[in-house]
């Protein structure tokens, strides 16, 4: 697995050449992304990174690569578009069975904390898991998931807004809040599944998961410990 660091410099250096290129005033571009200008200000003097999300929308505004961006080449060419059974079409460079995904921070498996959307990295997911889906990886930060998920361990996840019971979900609450736990439904409440026994369970009525919580994915796979990934061979999660 390889793993690519963002250069935070670098980038903000690019997006700023490719605004200038195109007219736009800094205040126009951070609109257009869904920014705010003095985080794209923070963004262009390389003091802070990007989301996967508006990664994806500078690549297709400015007609670049994601790669071109963060750095990882000189070449600015954008990768061709694939089209899948759903009929989306997406970037080869930004989906896992094509092999790049980001590492989009760190998600509790103990105690809630605020869910980190600014990517860390991004690594290259080796050939038998790309047919599982992965669109992202986050790193596990606590131990109420063990042993099936390890402090450390990078979580690799599908994309869904939906979970089936058992399953291992991540699960924004109180709309900031993420963690990373087994997803069951029963009829009057959802409850979020601490597999070591030392971690309560998190249970919310039904009532309030509609309105204050959402599935963002599901955990397919992991590797272990990111301190023991160099020649170490991966397992399934």
């Amino acid at each position: 697995m390889n793993m690519v660091m963002i250069n935070k410099e670098l980038l903000g250096k690019r997006i700023k050449q490719l605004r200038v290129q195109k007219g736009l005033s800094a205040s126009e571009l951070a609109k257009r992304i869904g920014l705010s200008r003095p985080a794209l200000s923070l963004v262009e003097t390389g003091k802070r990174g990007i989301s996967i999300e508006i990664a994806k929308k500078l690549s297709e505004f400015f007609n670049v690569s994601v790669d071109y961006l963060l750095g990882n080449t000189d070449d600015p060419t954008p990768p061709k578009r694939i089209e899948i059974k759903d009929k989306i079409n997406i970037q080869e460079d930004m989906v896992a069975f094509v092999g790049r995904v980001p590492i989009l921070g760190r998600v509790a498996a103990g105690k809630p904390v605020p869910a980190i959307q600014e990517a860390l990295g991004w690594m290259d997911v080796p050939e038998p898991y790309r047919k599982l889906g992965i669109d992202f990886a986050l790193v596990i930060n606590g131990d109420s998931m063990s042993p099936r998920l390890n402090r450390g361990d990078l979580a690799l996840v599908h994309m869904q807004s939906t979970a089936e019971n058992g399953e291992i979900a991540i699960v924004i609450i109180n709309g900031n809040d993420g963690v990373c736990k087994q997803f069951f439904k029963k009829e009057t409440s959802v409850v979020l599944h601490s597999i070591n026994p030392e971690y309560d369970d998190i249970i919310i009525p039904a009532e309030e998961w509609d309105e204050e919580c959402k599935i963002v994915g599901v955990v397919v796979a992991r590797f272990e410990s990111m301190k023991q990934l160099k020649g170490r061979k991966t397992v399934r999660g």
